[in-house]
């Protein structure tokens, strides 16, 4: 004889949007608010009107609140992420701007330091040419 084992289901409960302050407190109390979908063909913002009257038809009369576009939900989700991105270029542009100053900065004292050479290098025949390519592989000696 086969005996049915009964099913039970969890019983769901239905908290108001306005009660959940953020998401993080909606995972810890258990309970997520209820969230609809909608895909329009057109332009949503046309159709929002429309659609919250179906939706209250469809959930017998409860509170339809914070209609927004898809592309609203996923920048107010990434907000943070992209506020992260944004300070770390900041700060890695001016490291590259201040690196690049103290590259320059080297570089014209030791121009200013080997001046005397650098003349007695252009009175023998080094061209303009092989004196800045010099100076340059010198320079990225230095990145080493």
């Amino acid at each position: 004889m086969i005996s049915s084992i009964p099913v039970i289901s969890e019983s769901m409960t239905y908290v108001p949007l306005t009660q959940v302050v953020n998401g993080l407190n909606a995972l810890n109390n258990r309970s997520l608010p209820l969230t609809w979908v909608v895909r329009t063909a057109g332009e949503p913002s046309l159709l929002s009107e429309r659609v919250e009257s179906e939706l209250r038809q469809a959930s017998r009369g409860l509170l339809i609140e914070r209609v927004r576009k898809m592309n609203e939900v996923v920048a107010e989700s990434t907000a943070r992420s992209e506020f992260n991105m944004m300070l770390l270029t900041v700060f890695a542009s001016m490291a590259v701007l201040l690196a690049a100053v103290g590259l320059y900065g080297l570089m014209a004292y030791s121009v200013q330091q080997r001046t005397q050479e650098i003349g007695i290098r252009m009175a023998i025949g080094a061209g303009p040419s092989d004196v800045l390519s010099m100076i340059l592989a010198q320079g990225m000696r230095m990145l080493d």
